[in-house]
């Protein structure tokens, strides 16, 4: 079982139509509800690959129960704790090529409300065999992630999750399983530029050895895994620029991980989910098989 940890989920409205003209009234061809942010994507390609999820989140008011029927439509498991305020909303107007985009204000979230959260993770994670964690939005919360990680290490479920700035001022705290982590972000941890994979083979080794899997992303190539065995380089065999998702490649990671996969296939299935726009098992096989893995020496 797949566990999913959301501190901030968002609903998604959509309104398709021809037009919507300032300050008149108009209709919308169609209303499209789904599951927002990075994490009801996150969850609908992990069920796209046929992980048997555990979604873990905070939800309030309307939108909040709304919300939990669409995941439970996708089909996953749900643990939440219910909010004063109703969850974000983002509401979209789609205008043949051209979107807008509204966002509702972020609902109020106390210490009592994070303390229920962990709660519900925890009960999941010791019934998890891997664990994603949603990058994190919530501003006054910076350590959230690092409570996730250490539940999930005391659980000895290995966690995946992706770096943010500012979060580990000391990389030897972030005991994650496997990690996501930009060029931009080494180079502002390393004070070097960053653009030789020697340089970045060298900071990984010394500063992230106790990481299984580092997934180093940002340039417009290729992206690199490292594994305690090997350093891999994928890239797509059409060469065009790259535009991967975080949070896709860190469900591609878990997924891999509890199919026992290898590091050339692990890399692979972690790029197409990274990739893809839909949450679709046969798009996502497609992309795999048009991805090139080497192995790359790295002293």
């Amino acid at each position: 079982m797949l566990v999913l940890a959301d501190p901030n989920p968002r609903l998604r409205r959509k309104l398709i139509g021809e037009s919507f003209p300032k300050g008149r009234d108009s209709v919308a061809r169609e209303l499209d509800l789904a599951p927002g942010g990075r994490g009801g994507f996150m969850a609908e390609l992990a069920v796209a690959m046929d992980a048997k999820v555990t979604y873990v989140t905070l939800l309030g008011g309307s939108s909040g129960v709304l919300y939990h029927e669409l995941l439970r439509q996708i089909p996953m498991t749900v643990k939440f704790h219910r909010l004063r305020d109703n969850t974000r909303e983002s509401i979209v107007l789609e205008e043949g090529s051209k979107l807008t985009t509204v966002h509702t204000p972020s609902p109020r979230v106390t210490g009592e409300d994070i303390s229920e959260f962990f709660q519900d993770y925890l009960e999941a994670v010791q019934e998890g065999q891997v664990v994603v964690a949603v990058p994190n939005e919530l501003e006054d919360d910076e350590d959230l992630t690092g409570g996730l990680i250490q539940f999930a290490k005391r659980e000895k479920t290995p966690i995946f999750v992706k770096y943010r700035e500012g979060e580990f001022p000391k990389l030897s705290n972030l005991a994650a399983y496997g990690l996501v982590i930009s060029r931009e972000d080494l180079k502002k941890l390393s004070g070097k530029e960053m653009t030789l994979i020697g340089e970045i083979g060298a900071f990984v080794r010394e500063q992230m050895s106790h990481i299984p899997l580092v997934l180093v992303t940002g340039s417009k190539k290729g992206v690199l895994l490292f594994t305690p065995e090997k350093v891999l380089y994928g890239f797509f065999e059409d060469s065009e620029e790259l535009s991967l998702s975080h949070g896709g490649l860190l469900i591609g990671l878990a997924c891999g991980m509890e199919r026992n996969y290898g590091g050339e296939q692990l890399l692979k299935l972690s790029m197409a989910t990274g990739a893809t726009k839909v949450a679709d098992f046969a798009e996502i096989k497609g992309l795999m098989s048009r991805i090139e893995v080497q192995e790359m020496e790295v002293k």
